[in-house]
């Protein structure tokens, strides 16, 4: 059994489009409602054996509850996966622009990162903007500045200390050889710290 609040949770959900309409809408509801901000609650109650009538389950209900699972799961990770593609060309800006101030310029690998890092920033924070965040997006332009100093500020907290801490670490304990590895060490870390700043900060979401 489940016991849901009408005022302030049911009554904002749109009860006509359900992911399903068997048994495996209560996943559905019940995804709706924590977005909503409800907690929940459960009390232990014992289910006798049926002894008369039939089952209502349907015999489709396992198929059907997999789709509903995937279905949410696909849909609230669509934020991450937008930060994701945006994320690639922020890396491939930075990974180009190690390599050139490294092989070309032959500065050291954790200064050279820093450099390339800094358009690596501008173009993720355009793209976040337009894009992965588009829903709380900064639109005025100065409230776009505002935030584009913020985001620098986040973005080279992350580069300073993780991506470029990790990098002069491994070179130092194991040399320059492998720069190239330490690089995505230390930027699948990096990717974590951004995304949890971004979402909680950045493009905090709207009351």
């Amino acid at each position: 059994y489940k016991a849901s609040r009408v005022k302030g949770f049911l009554d904002q959900i749109d009860l006509d489009h359900l992911a399903s309409r068997g048994f495996a809408y209560k996943m559905h509801l019940l995804s709706e409602m924590v977005d909503r901000g409800a907690k929940v609650k459960e009390l232990a109650i014992a289910f006798a054996n049926r002894e008369q009538g039939v089952s209502k389950m349907e015999g489709n209900n396992p198929v059907d509850s997999l789709k509903v699972v995937l279905g949410i799961r696909i849909k609230k990770s669509q934020r991450f996966l937008k930060f994701l593609g945006v994320g690639f060309i922020g890396l491939v800006i930075n990974f180009f622009g190690l390599r050139l101030f490294v092989e070309i310029f032959k500065f050291h690998p954790a200064v050279a990162n820093l450099i390339a890092a800094e358009g690596s920033i501008i173009s993720n924070f355009y793209w976040n903007n337009r894009w992965t965040f588009a829903d709380r997006k900064h639109g005025s332009f100065g409230k776009f500045l505002e935030k584009l100093l913020h985001f620098n500020l986040a973005a080279a907290f992350g580069v300073v200390f993780i991506q470029t801490g990790i990098i002069f670490l491994l070179t130092a304990l194991f040399g320059k050889g492998m720069y190239i590895l330490f690089f995505f060490i230390a930027t699948f870390f990096l990717v974590i710290y951004n995304f949890t700043v971004y979402s909680r900060i950045i493009w905090k979401k709207k009351q």
